[in-house]
């Protein structure tokens, strides 16, 4: 299975590869200072450019966080997710404490590293 990941904020961390293999990642900037429609506009380009290059089997994109998530983090959330599944991709959301869980074995916080800020 060929799943490709998105992390979802001004700099988004993009990775793909096959299920049990070491994937390839990398980091987009989606633009801070520039317009809302513009970011927006370069969500979706880059998703269809991944999805075009990768050809994933699944979708995944971390949700966003809590009720202070902005509405720009939410709009370009919402732009991967609504093109994701215009491409006819399988497109599952996961909660950041699941990811975590699932990568180091626990759903590791800020109060788990004293000192770091």
């Amino acid at each position: 299975m060929r799943v490709l990941a998105f992390d979802i904020a001004t700099q988004t961390g993009v990775a793909f590869g096959c299920v049990g293999s070491a994937p390839q990642s990398k980091v987009i900037d989606l633009g801070k200072g520039r317009s809302d429609a513009a970011r927006f506009s370069k969500a979706i380009r880059m998703t269809k450019g991944f999805i075009d290059d990768c050809r994933p089997d699944l979708v995944a994109i971390e949700a966003p966080i809590g009720p202070g998530s902005s509405t720009v983090l939410i709009g370009l959330y919402a732009c991967v997710v609504g093109e994701a599944y215009r491409m006819g991709c399988t497109v599952k959301r996961y909660q950041v404490q699941t990811i975590r869980k699932h990568f180091l074995g626990k759903a590791l916080t800020a109060r788990d590293f004293k000192g770091l800020t």
